[in-house]
């Protein structure tokens, strides 16, 4: 039994499972064990499409596999996802650390300064060997984490592209020159090798999660534990649990379904129902027509403009990535360093070239139209 420990604040309670009485606890316990099948089924999924997901971000995973699931609100399969990833970042800094390869530099000697009982003055105190990396070994780990069978004719076409930047451009060429040099076979073998190494040092296993512990949001703006008004009652409090009730986890726990196609980020599926400021998605967040209020953050704003706001978001991070952004020597975005007259130049000649797009889409459904009708 544990020890109950009380704390004498109007502000700080503590509680345990036996404070609480048995409907509410078969609740919790029913969507603590929905949460935790649900870790675990994105976990394994992970670890079979372990080298789609070694790129993918926080927010990354949260578009790509948040789905509604019955028993479990959006922003609980959010925190769901973000515990996954946040676990599993251990690894992906593991294996990025692993794919580089460096070669030993000369290495840093410590001397005595002065005679000692069992030691002389400039006798070897300690040893310490350094690595260093060299433009064959910044090849070799670029091709170890990005190269496939088609990388010499990808990086071929890019050259033959206007606006490759300077720095990019030079070492795409040293990647070709190392190629012929060495031959391209020889060195896509060396990379896939030790990739295949990492893989499967660092990867034998999915992560299995055994908790039952789980965060959630309530609904409500008043406090999740709050005081009895009656001093006469025997109940001091009431505890709030937020985020479902009773009925929504009833049943069998629903499967999940991940998958690695790519969604279309423009679509206004989930633009009604995300925040813009949290990104929390939940279907109560836009409760009329006209008003949007997140059940996460409490923001408040016009539904339209929040929709806006969500699509302009995905707009500069997807669609304009290339045209916003760069990429550096090992291909990580970065933004792109521009002024605010080229932003809105390049801005202004997407939405041009969008509209244009647009009508002549509609031209030819017209076309086709009238041309069913004769």
């Amino acid at each position: 039994m544990l020890e109950r420990k009380e704390i004498e604040s109007i502000y700080s309670m503590s509680f345990y499972s036996f404070d609480l009485n048995d409907g509410k606890m078969d609740c919790v316990r029913r969507k603590a064990d929905r949460i935790l099948s649900f870790k675990n089924s994105l976990s394994n999924f992970i670890h079979k499409n372990f080298e789609a997901c070694l790129e993918m971000s926080q927010s990354d995973m949260v578009v790509q596999f948040g789905q509604p699931l019955s028993g479990l609100t959006g922003q609980d399969v959010q925190n769901a996802i973000c515990d996954v990833h946040t676990t599993y970042s251990n690894k992906f800094g593991q294996i990025q650390n692993k794919m580089r390869c460096e070669i030993q530099g000369e290495p840093k000697i410590t001397r005595y300064k002065r005679n000692g009982k069992d030691f002389k003055q400039g006798d070897i105190r300690a040893y310490e060997s350094t690595m260093r990396t060299t433009p064959l070994t910044k090849v070799a780990s670029f091709l170890a984490r990005y190269a496939d069978v088609a990388t010499k004719q990808w990086i071929e076409l890019a050259l033959e592209k206007d606006g490759l930047e300077k720095d990019k451009a030079t070492f795409y060429r040293t990647v070709l020159y190392y190629m012929d040099k060495f031959g391209e076979a020889r060195l896509l073998r060396l990379a896939f090798e030790r990739r295949e190494w990492v893989y499967r040092r660092y990867n034998r296993v999915p992560i299995e999660f055994k908790s039952l512990t789980f965060r959630s949001t309530s609904r409500t703006s008043q406090d999740i534990l709050a005081h009895n008004a009656n001093r006469k009652s025997v109940i001091k409090n009431f505890l709030n649990i937020g985020g479902f009730v009773i009925d929504d986890v009833i049943g069998e726990i629903q499967e999940p379904v991940f998958s690695l196609d790519k969604k279309d980020d423009l679509d206004a599926g989930d633009n009604t129902q995300q925040c813009f400021k949290c990104k929390a998605i939940d279907k109560n967040n836009r409760k009329t027509q006209e008003i949007f209020h997140c059940t996460t953050c409490h923001h408040e704003c016009n539904a339209d403009e929040n929709s806006a706001n969500n699509l302009a978001g995905r707009l500069k991070e997807d669609v304009l990535r290339e045209t916003l952004h760069k990429k550096n020597a090992i291909g990580e975005w970065i933004p792109a360093k521009m002024s605010r007259d080229k932003i809105k130049g390049f801005l202004s000649s997407f939405c041009t070239h969008r509209n244009k797009d647009h009508e002549q889409d509609e031209s030819i459904a017209c076309a086709s139209s009238n041309g069913g009708q004769e």
